[in-house]
């Protein structure tokens, strides 16, 4: 089975590609090239693990007659057999494989149908480019699965009589799945694609319910969705197409050039989200709109292409140390998630800007926000991550190509609309640095000695801080429990929009509409009352603009602290950030 290496060309090539967006209709074809490519440097690992440490209660022979099968169908039909080899389900299968015979998992009532699955995608290629052959498949949950083929339900029998493989038979022409002696035939159901016919670019898509390997974490039963559960799907996935095509149809040609799996809810955390061993696979949350639905789509279909080019060009010197800041996650994340939510949320920015004109009036304020917040929240990521040294030249490319792609988007959100996105995006950095930020302890207590005595804030003292991941000693709400921070964002975004304004507290209410003097009173009496409220503490921030609880709040409260336990009397915090913030 031939592989292709990736030259410094071709990898330059799939870099400017992807990097450009939807824009650059190079991407599909040279991400899937690069795919299947990977695909089958796996295969060849896994077939050579196999041939040296089979499971337990393996078949002699097994793995050889499924591999020279495999490579008889790619030798008669390249393209049916990359087809399999790309679905979804055999990636995924493929990386748990892979991983089950490094830790020697070699034994156990799921070894012999996790590795043997081999079998399955040599059957179902070999089916699909029509040559003969006769291989023992997995049984797993009752059923034997061909990838992009379909699927064998055995009926049910006695626990002790359930074959954990079953021979399955091809002569070119017919096929057939041999079940036990006295036991009935195993009824086939045939993969059915849905087609979004809409527009310019046609979509076939998948709904993979079937498949024990469909799922992101460990394999599940299959789950087949009765006709009702069906047209739910795909009702909604037309009408995301519908929107998809007609506001943002450089995306809708995306998605359209290369495969698109949807995994209905499998009850697993990661519902709503994409793996990089099942590119082009979605798994989807348990409800949608259809707008959600199209924004989900190109949002993960970004990550599956960064994934893609990951493989093959380095974006960033090895770090996985969690330790920056993105507006759209409360965790601090490594350099290469910060480079994904970029990549991904640049797209999604792009999607809401085409859809401020293509939904229906009444939700066109929505969509305007959602993109400026969007793009408020990627330019801050990037200014984050800009001058980091472990960034390489194609992690710089990115970051200048993301910049490109938003400075493209003409038509500007209203100045109310950005003073509010702004507002929002500069909220959560305050309570991210409170709750992961931490300044050394010697720095405070001098800063501290300095502030208690009255003394000009020592200029020379950079204050050194460490971020720590989980921020476990800080309350992950507010003591009172009412979670202000969400309903600040909440009156902001609805005061942009026009809509009505929701219930919310007083002081709240007069940070979100401007009224300065009462909030800024309402939290510091908070704080007097309660020290350690943090969404005070952002509150005051956001209220007041000083410039030292927005840019060093940490520094701030923990100085604040540290006078209040030597003293026993909480120092003004608006006077403490002004001294704090003394140049």
């Amino acid at each position: 089975m031939p592989t292709a290496t990736a030259t410094p060309d071709t990898r330059s090539q799939l870099c400017s590609a992807v990097l450009a967006g939807p824009a650059d209709r190079r991407a599909p074809q040279a991400l899937r090239d690069r795919a299947l490519a990977e695909r089958k440097e796996h295969l060849l690992v896994l077939r050579h693990a196999l041939a040296t440490s089979a499971p337990s209660g393996f078949p002699a022979g097994c793995a050889d007659r499924a591999w020279h099968v495999l490579v008889a169908a790619d030798d008669a039909d390249p393209e049916a057999t990359a087809d399999v080899l790309l679905s979804p389900p055999v990636g995924l299968w493929l990386v748990r494989a892979l991983r089950r015979l490094a830790l020697g998992l070699t034994s156990g009532p799921r070894a012999r149908p996790d590795l043997g699955a081999l079998s399955a995608v040599a059957a179902a290629a070999a089916l699909r480019a029509g040559v003969p052959f006769q291989l023992d498949v997995p049984v797993a949950h009752g059923v034997v699965t061909l990838p992009t083929v379909g699927w064998f339900t055995l009926p049910p029998g006695p626990a002790d009589r359930n074959p954990t493989h079953l021979p399955l038979r091809h002569d070119g022409g017919r096929f057939a799945l041999d079940t036990p002696v006295g036991a009935p035939e195993a009824a086939f159901q045939r993969v059915d694609a849905h087609r979004c016919a809409t527009g310019e670019h046609p979509l076939t898509a998948v709904l993979e319910d079937v498949d024990p390997h469909r799922a992101f974490t460990d394999p599940v039963p299959p789950a087949p969705l009765d006709e009702r559960g069906r047209a739910r799907w795909t009702g909604l996935l037309d009408r995301a197409w519908e929107l998809l095509e007609r506001c943002a149809p450089g995306h809708a040609a995306e998605l359209a050039g290369g495969p698109l799996t949807l995994v209905p809810p499998t009850g697993a955390e990661h519902d709503g989200s994409s793996s990089a061993a099942a590119f082009g696979a979605v798994a989807l949350p348990e409800t949608a709109t259809a707008t959600e639905l199209a924004e989900l789509l190109v949002r993960e279909r970004q990550h599956g292409k960064l994934s893609a080019l990951a493989g093959v060009v380095r974006l960033h010197e090895a770090d996985a140390t969690p330790r920056f800041h993105v507006p759209w996650r409360d965790d601090p994340r490594p350099l290469g998630a910060v480079l994904h939510g970029i990549y991904a949320l640049t797209g999604v920015a792009e999607l809401w800007h085409g859809l401020r004109s293509g939904l229906p009036a009444e939700q066109r304020a929505d969509a305007e926000y959602a993109f400026a917040l969007r793009r408020a929240q990627v330019r801050a990521a990037v200014a984050n991550v800009l001058g980091e040294p472990a960034l390489t030249a194609e992690g710089r490319a990115l970051l200048a190509a993301s910049a490109h792609r938003l400075d493209a988007c003409a038509d500007q959100p209203s100045a109310e609309v950005v003073r509010a996105v702004d507002r929002v995006v500069a909220e959560q950095r305050v309570l991210w640095r409170i709750r992961h930020v931490r300044p050394y302890p010697a720095d405070v207590s001098c800063l501290t000695g300095a502030w208690l005595e009255r003394r000009p804030k020592p200029f020379r003292l950079q204050v050194r801080a460490e971020v720590h991941p989980t921020g476990a000693d800080l309350p992950e709400v507010d003591p009172s429990g009412v979670g202000r921070a969400p309903a600040r964002a909440a009156l902001l975004r609805a005061l942009a929009t026009g809509r009505g304004m929701p219930m919310a507290d007083e002081v709240d209410a007069a940070c979100a509409r401007g009224d300065v003097r009462a909030a800024v009173a309402g939290y510091r009496k908070r704080l007097l009352a309660e020290p350690d409220d943090l969404q005070a503490w952002a509150g005051l921030a956001l209220a007041s603009r000083r410039e030292a609880l927005l840019t060093v709040p940490e520094v701030v409260r923990a100085v604040h602290a540290d006078a209040l336990a030597r003293t026993g009397t909480p120092p003004d915090p608006l006077l403490l950030a002004d001294w704090v913030g003394e140049r």
